[in-house]
């Protein structure tokens, strides 16, 4: 059953100050420029987050480049190591000459 008290609470609720006097020029703007804005700001927004996921794995790449190349360097260090030390057990120590050097004549 709709009284006549429900009846004045639906009449008040209608937007009746819209049919009297014209929208606010901002207002107008804002209601017109916001939507279309909206699209602009989540695709700026995923660019956004591209171009930073994209630096995120460049300087991740880079990372481990530099830790492969340490780990590259640190595996011919040791194997130089080996070597020199095979080196000086086999060889021989060599007979040292007369206290002349090489650019001198005899």
């Amino acid at each position: 059953m709709i009284t006549a008290h429900t009846r004045i609470i639906a009449r008040s609720s209608t937007r009746a100050y819209s049919e009297r006097a014209p929208r606010n020029k901002h207002a107008e703007w804002y209601s017109s420029m916001l939507p279309a804005m909206i699209p602009v700001a989540l695709l700026g927004s995923a660019v956004y987050m591209v171009r930073a996921l994209h630096l995120a794995q460049c300087t991740l790449a880079h990372e481990k480049f530099l830790d492969q190349a340490d780990a590259r360097i640190r595996k011919l260090e040791e194997e130089v190591d080996r070597l020199q030390k095979e080196r000086s057990v086999s060889a021989p120590p060599s007979p040292s000459k007369s206290h002349s050097s090489w650019w001198r004549w005899p």
